[in-house]
């Protein structure tokens, strides 16, 4: 009897080391998964519906490195830095979910830099063609008589545009509210490439502000809302911001 007693002492012994031994290699518990949850989903669904809000809200709570990048890109106002964290997501930290969103921004960057330059040409062309008119008037001397008295029913004409297109941009620039931005540039020269693609369905303005020119919509909205509503009828990425 004592030695199946003993026998059933180390029986029993060996049954709670190899319990303790399992419970030290088991996975790790819902707590270790909670710490790595993914949101990819969330993050995707608030860039969907433009909703700056919601991505601010989930900044704190990420933990993948990957949607930490891409929501760090998405929220920054400077255009290059962005770039840099499209990049450095896609090549570190490949994710199924984003990588997509980081592509096309990176394709939208690298069009408004081909329109930039593409221009760049017709620019440096300008001086040129003005030296070119300026030398042909020495030809015809005999033109400006009847020039004054073409030019004088030009002029209130044009004042009379001027003075009709300013006044409706001044209650615009003075009003509060929200409005859409899809980029801040460090030039002028690429914001204004990048605005002329946005004017083919809204009107834009640029504002420097904090050293970047935005590119956002001249249109203000009283909420927020109503702004996202706005973003849904263009096929361009854009940000609900307050109107500056």
């Amino acid at each position: 009897m004592q030695k199946q007693h003993i026998i059933f002492l180390k029986l029993s012994s060996l049954a709670t080391g190899c319990l303790l031994a399992f419970s030290l290699l088991a996975p790790p518990t819902s707590v270790d998964a909670a710490a790595t949850r993914s949101y990819a989903r969330d993050i995707t669904s608030a860039l969907a519906s433009n909703n700056v809000e919601r991505l601010k809200s989930l900044q704190d709570k990420l933990t993948v490195p990957a949607e930490k990048l891409v929501v760090e890109a998405l929220l920054t106002e400077d255009g290059a830095q962005a770039q840099e964290l499209y990049q450095k997501q896609l090549s570190l930290y490949p994710d199924a979910a984003l990588d997509q969103v980081s592509r096309s921004r990176l394709v939208a960057f690298a069009q408004a830099q081909e329109r930039a330059v593409a221009l760049t040409p017709s620019v440096a062309q300008s001086p040129k063609s003005s030296s070119a008119d300026s030398a042909a008037p020495a030809v015809k001397p005999v033109v400006p008589p009847p020039a004054p008295i073409v030019q004088v029913p030009v002029q209130p004409a044009a004042t009379a545009t001027v003075a009709q297109v300013l006044p409706p941009q001044q209650p615009q620039a003075q009003a509060k509210g929200f409005t859409l931005r899809f980029g801040s540039f460090k030039s002028e020269a690429n914001a204004q490439t990048f605005a002329s693609d946005v004017n083919r369905y809204a009107p834009t303005e640029i504002v420097l502000l904090d050293g970047l020119y935005r590119v956002q919509l001249s249109a203000r909205y009283a909420t927020a809302e109503e702004a996202r509503k706005v973003s849904r009828a263009i096929p361009m990425q854009s940000l609900t911001v307050s109107a500056q």
